[in-house]
């Protein structure tokens, strides 16, 4: 579990990279209210060795939902982001239907590992 904006979007984009779901909150940079939703996936560009991260994919329980679909809403970034340990905190762009585009910012991020 990472919080307080400390490695927070590292740690999700690392955690979605390896198959987890996580219960990730976000705080609005216009607003201040916050919100919690699920990390079901991630995309982005893999080069040689490294992948940068441009988009969360997440289910949204206040959203709409969308049939037949893995995810209701995304959390994006216009630059794909190379994320390391130590990086400055991430403005994200929070869209889902029927919501307008937010700018967000991850206040923490829980992994979820089902054990068998």
């Amino acid at each position: 579990m990472r919080d307080d904006f400390e490695d927070v979007d590292a740690f999700a984009v690392e955690a979605l990279q390896k198959g987890l779901l996580m219960l990730l909150a976000y705080e609005s940079e216009r607003n201040r209210h916050r919100h919690w939703v699920l990390g079901v996936g991630i995309s982005g560009f893999e080069t040689g060795e490294s992948f940068a991260a441009d988009t969360l994919l997440v289910l949204c329980p206040s959203s709409d939902p969308v049939p037949l679909a893995g995810h209701n809403g995304r959390l994006y970034s216009e630059q794909p982001i190379m994320l390391t340990k130590g990086a400055t905190p991430i403005s994200w762009q929070f869209e889902s239907m029927p919501y307008c585009c937010e700018p967000v910012r991850l206040m923490s991020a829980i992994s979820l590992q089902l054990v068998v």
